[in-house]
């Protein structure tokens, strides 16, 4: 798709550089006998920003979840002192809102922590700084052994064929380890999503045991006893 038909259509497609882009750079073209050090760094270029595309990815998600989790507990933690205030405040001043306004706050406040229990901010903010922690500490520990791989074949011209296999285990592992961190995030979205789902699902169904049950809990003793008895035939 051209970026004129993406404008038209309502999607443009992210730049580069754009923490919005997660799929990184394309695969270097080299000739199959460029086996020079030019041509390996490309690779591991290649590599190395696909691994900083997905990091720029979580940095950039993390921030967004991060403040919509703060906003979320801090209103709650504002709503629920408030409601615990309102009959306090009443009792010393009868000018002051009714103590029934404070269970409306805090019920505000239990619907600000349903919110961010729903949406997952708070789970997928640490999900997000998880993973991008993960990514570097592999980025960075990839990158020494690439330098330690460059230094010990600082004499040569082209690498040898051993250093160049070496070199591409290099490279592999780094592809795998961002493959994996971004699919065992991926999981963890799956399995929170389901498991907030399934919540939810539980809290709209009341099954007919627990039903019963807390309609006769809340019926008195006395009610009880004053209850008609159905006669009996003889």
């Amino acid at each position: 798709m051209s970026t004129a038909n993406g404008a038209a259509g309502g999607f443009r497609q992210p730049a580069p550089d754009s923490p919005r882009n997660f799929t990184g750079p394309p695969l270097p073209r080299i000739r199959e006998d460029a086996a020079t050090y030019q041509g390996l760094a490309a690779v591991f270029s290649w590599a190395e920003a696909s691994a900083e595309a997905a990091i720029r990815w979580y940095l950039w998600r993390k921030t967004s979840r991060s403040r919509w989790s703060k906003a979320c507990r801090g209103l709650a933690i504002l709503f629920g002192v408030g409601g615990g205030l309102v009959p306090l405040l009443h009792a010393a001043n009868a000018g002051m809102p009714a103590p029934e306004w404070g269970f409306v706050l805090l019920a505000s406040a239990g619907g600000f922590l349903l919110a961010d229990r729903l949406f997952g901010f708070s789970s997928s903010w640490m999900r997000f700084m998880h993973t991008q922690a993960v990514l570097q500490s592999e980025l960075n520990e990839i990158r020494v052994s690439y330098l330690a791989w460059l230094s010990r074949n600082a004499g040569h011209d082209t690498p040898p064929p051993d250093q160049v296999e070496e070199f591409f285990h290099l490279v592999e592992a780094l592809v795998a380890a961002t493959a994996r961190a971004v699919v065992q995030e991926t999981s963890m979205w799956a399995d929170d999503l389901l498991a907030q789902l399934e919540q939810t699902a539980a809290g709209l169904v009341l099954p007919a045991p627990t039903a019963r049950s807390t309609l006769e809990g809340s019926i008195s003793p006395a009610h009880r006893q004053q209850a008609p008895t159905r006669p009996t035939g003889t």
